[in-house]
């Protein structure tokens, strides 16, 4: 049991029944003439969320993530992309859903974090 599991146990009394790991295939987009990573938050009307955000994996090959937040913005996705003529495609498509703003990642500072210890 790791550093921080063992903390856990400690702390909560509680029983940890099962942890596991996966290993996954990093593929760097870059190397595949993606040269842009954006992310893309969205408000949409709560009337055609349900049927866009089911259609978003079909229609957006581009797009990695998604994940639905609360606020304003309800829906962050990210995307990677060719070059800015194709964000501009991508963004007009998005229009007839909602009203799109527009990140360009420059850096990923921290990516696949992981917990390092717990927290009090």
């Amino acid at each position: 049991m790791d550093h921080f599991y063992s903390e856990f146990w400690s702390q909560h009394n509680t029983k940890i029944y099962k942890i596991y790991s996966t290993s996954t295939t990093q593929i760097d987009p870059y190397k595949l003439g993606w040269s842009l990573s954006v992310i893309i938050m969205m408000s949409v009307n709560r009337i055609n969320f349900e049927s866009f955000t089911n259609n978003l994996y079909n229609e957006y090959p581009e797009m990695v993530e998604r994940t639905r937040v609360t606020g304003k913005d309800c829906l962050i996705m990210k995307f990677h992309i060719k070059n800015g003529n194709h964000l501009e495609e991508v963004v007009n498509r998005l229009l007839r859903h909602g009203d799109p703003t527009t990140l360009l990642i420059l850096n990923e500072l921290l990516k696949n974090g992981s917990i390092r210890r717990s927290i009090n």
